[in-house]
């Protein structure tokens, strides 16, 4: 166990990857808190000021965010993406990382990648072409060097189906490096337990979206990307080479 005796927050620990998150955690000998947004609302600076004033920590992963990226796309929804993904990981920094000093890691997209050549790095330049991605992005750059933040995509298992209406079907001719969120949350929990810094990219091989489909849903049908009226420029290849 080798998070013994540390006290870690988790922010969206009611999502995809935060629910898989706190097991593990708490596996490797974490005592861990993941408050409810009604507990919490990161996009309130004074709520998670006061927060941060009240408890100790010694790690914060901030994995609340909008991941709707279709409605990110909406302009009614945008002001609400903005203070989800922006000023919430603006206060997170602010809280904790400037006024605790305590480090954070920061779950972060593939989707900051400009999505057309693939096999990215760290340091491959940036270009999101999704609202989502860019407000990611902006949240990414509140963060200091001693902090960790780390570029992933994920999928439940499950989601694509014969029940599921439109996961019935799966693009060929898109590819990534995104795997199944419990594939996803050991490499992150691998990271923190080996404590790094600075920006990590966690994902497996590249692969067509399908490929990955068929993993669990044999049946599903191939379709290409632009078959589907998309109210954005789809990256087709955000492909990574994976730090972990």
């Amino acid at each position: 166990m080798r998070l013994v005796e540390r006290k870690i927050l988790v922010t969206g620990g009611s999502g995809a990857l935060g629910s898989e998150l706190i097991p593990l955690l708490i596996d490797e000998g974490a005592e861990v808190d993941a408050p409810t947004r009604a507990e919490l609302r990161v996009e309130d600076v004074v709520e998670v000021a006061e927060f941060a004033r009240n408890t100790k920590y010694d790690l914060v992963i901030h994995a609340a965010a909008w991941t709707d990226v279709p409605k990110a796309e909406n302009p009614k929804f945008q002001r609400k993406v903005i203070e989800s993904n922006i000023f919430g990981a603006a206060n997170i920094a602010y809280a904790f990382d400037e006024v605790s000093k305590v480090k954070v890691v920061y779950i972060s997209t593939d989707y900051v990648y400009p999505g057309i050549e693939g096999n990215y790095t760290p340091r491959s330049k940036t270009g999101p072409t999704t609202f989502y991605g860019f407000t990611k992005l902006a949240g990414e750059s509140h963060f200091s060097k001693t902090d960790l933040i780390i570029r992933t995509s994920f999928v439940k298992r499950e989601t694509w189906g014969e029940d599921k209406k439109q996961l019935t079907q799966a693009f060929r001719d898109v590819y990534t490096s995104k795997d199944w969120v419990d594939i996803i949350a050991k490499k992150i929990v691998e990271a923190i337990c080996k404590n790094k810094k600075g920006i990590l990219n966690i994902g497996t091989k590249r692969k067509a979206v399908i490929d990955l489909a068929r993993e669990e849903f044999p049946e599903v049908k191939s379709v290409p990307y632009k078959d589907i009226n998309l109210p954005y420029d789809y990256p087709v290849d955000c492909s990574m080479k994976s730090s972990i």
